[in-house]
């Protein structure tokens, strides 16, 4: 039992009549005739008789009829659902990311999504860590999810779009305050608002001093970094954050930024599943993401990064 035989029996009964019915579909009436016998066979029924006003279906037939018809309207009707998610035109986008990342990030991509694809529904999945984000991402029906970028991970592609210098953030009264740059031996035992243990970028953080053999006094930690910048625009300490959620900050309250040289840069973008492939909504959002962020005037120490070439490790760029 194919398709295409239950469109021909439909079509059959629509018509009354083999020769209209083979007309309507643009095929052969030996075709047609073969797609209802083939049905009989299977079924071990008649499902058609002659009468005076062409073929009808019997009882069998009627029933098959019904039944075929149902199911092709929900088919058909599933089929332009499946259409209308290809295009962009419907469907969903479930994103995972930290809790500021819409505000510095994504803030006027989202504006543009909407405007192009108001059918689309956009959902945003918070987390703490991009650890978490990537077990949420293989876990739960997500699409994607913005994350401080890593290790490879199996089963996992990450396309970076961001790379970001880490900046001092401390009031202009500290005793670095007044510093234009800073060497990361000026850091050794400072003390520092930090970001809580197990999250990507503190690791990365981390190593990248250890390697220059500094150690610094974390005072307090909090789950992200705009929670950070606060707290020192209280006035209650200094702290290393990217360069992008430090500017802010520093072109409106008493802290400052400063670079700080020899420190390794953080990156930031996409992570997705390697097996899922990303329907139009997911592509189209990438594309905006990026095309806003290389309009945006380039603040110091941040640099929109090309796709990466495919490979073994490499992220393969869907859009």
């Amino acid at each position: 039992m194919t398709l295409d035989d239950l469109r021909s029996l439909i079509t059959v009964a629509d018509c009354k009549s083999f020769s209209a019915a083979a007309r309507r579909l643009g095929c052969s009436q030996p075709a047609v005739s073969q797609h209802i016998q083939r049905l009989e066979r299977e079924l071990g029924l008649p499902l058609f008789e002659r009468q005076s006003r062409g073929v009808v279906p019997t009882a069998a037939g009627d029933l098959l009829v019904r039944a075929a018809a149902e199911s092709l309207s929900t088919l058909d009707h599933a089929v332009h659902r499946f259409s209308a998610l290809r295009d962009g035109q419907a469907g969903s986008l479930a994103i995972t990311t930290g809790g500021t990342t819409v505000n510095h990030f994504m803030r006027d991509a989202v504006k543009q999504f909407r405007r192009a694809f108001p059918r689309v529904k956009i959902q945003f999945r918070g987390a703490t860590s991009s650890a978490e984000c990537i077990e949420m991402l293989v876990r739960d029906p997500v699409d994607l999810a913005f994350v401080t970028i890593g290790d490879h991970i199996d089963g996992v592609r990450q396309h970076p779009v961001l790379e970001l210098d880490y900046v001092l953030l401390t009031g202009r009264d500290h005793p670095l305050g007044k510093r234009a740059r800073l060497r990361l031996q000026d850091l050794q035992g400072l003390s520092c608002i930090g970001l809580i243990e197990g999250t990507t970028s503190r690791s990365q953080l981390a190593s990248s001093l250890s390697r220059q053999s500094v150690t610094l006094e974390t005072a307090m930690t909090v789950y992200d970094w705009d929670t950070a910048i606060h707290l020192v625009e209280l006035g209650l300490g200094s702290t290393i954050v990217p360069s992008w959620h430090a500017h802010a900050s520093a072109a409106r309250a008493a802290v400052v930024a400063i670079p700080i040289a020899g420190l390794d840069p953080i990156r930031v973008g996409w992570a997705m599943r390697e097996s899922y492939e990303l329907l139009k909504p997911a592509r189209e959002f990438m594309q905006l993401l990026k095309d806003d962020l290389k309009s945006k005037p380039t603040q110091l120490g941040v640099r929109v990064l090309p796709a990466p070439r495919s490979g073994r490790g490499a992220a393969k760029a869907p859009v």
